[in-house]
């Protein structure tokens, strides 16, 4: 049992970084790798799709690689062998797919459709009571939600851990609101001169951490001193444990969540006119981050304001719960 498990998690390890014959060597060589529920003649089909999937969300979220799903081993006319193309995805429903496929298809003229072959995710408000991920675009914005959790008394954790998330840079932040120089530690806040040249400087350059780390500070000023030891304290982490997951869109690649939630913090896809933005109106790294963000969950995605717009602008309407009828 124990050379098995050895066995079994040195095959996961591979999955993730080994080329595809090499994944299906160890998976013939050691067949007790795969679950015993799991039909042989789809291994290597779940092999593939898990290490297309892995593949695709790194390329979706690096700004310095526009998305081509037809250039990745061939994505869109490659089969696997199973009988699955390259272009299914086994964690999300039709609903997610067309969504994603909505979004290939207007940023990027991507003509390759998405598929879901997975649980049928809703679009839809999360079923009340159950325990959830909010995906945010910033770490302040993930702070924000944080406070709300604890402040509830809901439990909840970080995807990667809550030292990932930079929470004391809103100290600084603070501190330059307060005119306390000498307490900031950061380089680059360090060199504003006041506050409103660093609330300036969020409006010119657009840099949504920036904005967001403004409003947390208008919004808890010197309360931030407690409220982020609390936040550090509270975190649980074992997330199976938490009540509420938080997360930026770049923690999380990778994960699979039943139950997802976009903050409002990802920038607008459309103009005024509700035509999406060009490239120099929106960094395609927005694009890719709310791909990500949004084929995580399997049961429920609960849409924010400017994706929602974007799937009525997409004539998508019908895929929407009754909780975004009148919304």
């Amino acid at each position: 049992m124990q050379s098995t498990c050895r066995r079994t998690s040195a095959w996961r390890r591979t999955m993730t970084v080994a080329p595809v014959a090499l994944v299906l060597s160890l998976a013939v060589l050691h067949p007790d790798c795969a679950d015993d529920a799991l039909e042989r003649e789809h291994l290597a089909a779940l092999v593939r799709q898990i290490e297309l999937a892995d593949r695709l969300a790194n390329q979706l979220a690096d700004q310095t690689a526009p998305y081509d799903a037809t250039r990745d081993a061939g994505l869109a006319q490659v089969d696997s062998g199973g009988g699955y193309p390259f272009t299914h995805s086994f964690r999300f429903g039709p609903r997610v797919a067309r969504i994603a496929t909505d979004l290939l298809r207007m940023f990027y003229r991507e003509q390759a459709a998405i598929e879901g072959l997975g649980p049928d995710t809703l679009i839809t408000a999360t079923p009340q009571g159950s325990p959830r991920a909010i995906l945010a675009r910033t770490n302040a914005t993930v702070f924000q939600h944080a406070v709300k959790a604890i402040r509830c008394g809901q439990s909840l954790g970080f995807a990667g851990g809550v030292n990932a998330y930079g929470f004391e840079k809103l100290l600084d932040v603070n501190h330059l609101a307060q005119e306390r120089h000498d307490r900031i530690r950061d380089d680059l806040i360090r060199t504003f001169p006041s506050f409103s040249h660093f609330m300036e400087y969020s409006k010119q350059s657009g840099d949504l951490e920036a904005k967001r780390q403004i409003e947390a500070v208008l919004a808890y000023g010197d309360e931030l001193e407690t409220l982020i030891p609390s936040i550090h304290q509270s975190a649980q982490t074992d997330l199976s444990k938490a009540f509420i997951v938080l997360a930026t869109a770049h923690r999380a690649k990778g994960l699979t969540l039943d139950h997802v939630e976009l903050a409002d913090d990802f920038p607008e896809l459309l103009d005024a006119v509700g035509a999406p933005l060009q490239a120099d109106q929106l960094d395609r790294q927005e694009v890719n981050l709310l791909y990500v963000a949004l084929t995580r969950p399997r049961l429920t995605l609960s849409l924010n304001r400017t994706t929602l717009e974007f799937v009525r602008k997409c004539g998508a309407s019908g895929l929407l719960g009754d909780s975004w009828l009148v919304a």
